[in-house]
């Protein structure tokens, strides 16, 4: 049950990683494209504190297992 509960949290974390990143580097690529983002160097560092965070709780997640 342990092991299944840390798998299942690292496989959210990992989803939610690989979307942070990718949107990073859509806005990275094509900021003029994204146009509800009136700042987009806000909106990238949001991204990457999101990803930060997500990379942080996976670290701690096999820090458990």
């Amino acid at each position: 049950m342990r092991q299944d509960i840390i798998v299942a949290l690292m496989a959210e974390a990992a989803g939610k990683e690989a979307v942070h990143l990718m949107n990073i580097e859509i806005m990275l690529e094509n900021p003029v494209g994204v146009g509800e983002h009136a700042n987009i160097l806000q909106s990238i560092r949001d991204e990457v504190l999101e990803l930060g965070k997500q990379r942080g709780l996976i670290e701690t997640l096999r820090s458990l297992d």
